[in-house]
């Protein structure tokens, strides 16, 4: 199982929950892959930044979540325990789920987010 397949299963139950509910925004920063030296020199030149959260989750309470995504066997890059600081000194919440099964992953995701929402789905 790769961290790509686990976070479509959560970009797939975000984006029905925002068909459904006017109370949560998800969106997925799209800082990794393989892009040639061009590209990465003006992607950097743009803002991405190693290390940022996986998923980034705006609600209603306010909150602003950031959610790191692992596999069991996966372990966080320094760049994105440097980034988890950050955040976190700033206050704002970031979790890390960890798991090889989608629909755990995806039911783990929902448990935390309850706490953030208005009422609970």
């Amino acid at each position: 199982m790769s961290e790509d397949f686990l976070q479509i299963a959560c970009a797939n139950w975000i984006k029905a929950q925002m068909q459904h509910f006017d109370d949560i925004v998800g969106f997925h920063v799209p800082n990794g892959g393989l892009r040639n030296k061009k590209v990465g020199a003006k992607l950097k030149a743009m803002g991405v930044m190693a290390g940022v959260a996986d998923l980034i989750i705006l609600t209603n309470q306010p909150a602003i979540v950031f959610i790191e995504l692992k596999t069991k066997k996966g372990r966080q890059q320094p760049t994105q325990k440097v980034f988890q600081d950050k955040v976190e000194s700033l206050g704002f919440d970031y979790h890390i789920i960890k798991g090889d099964n989608p629909f755990q992953v995806v039911a783990e995701l929902e448990r935390i987010l309850k706490q953030y929402r208005g009422d609970l789905r």
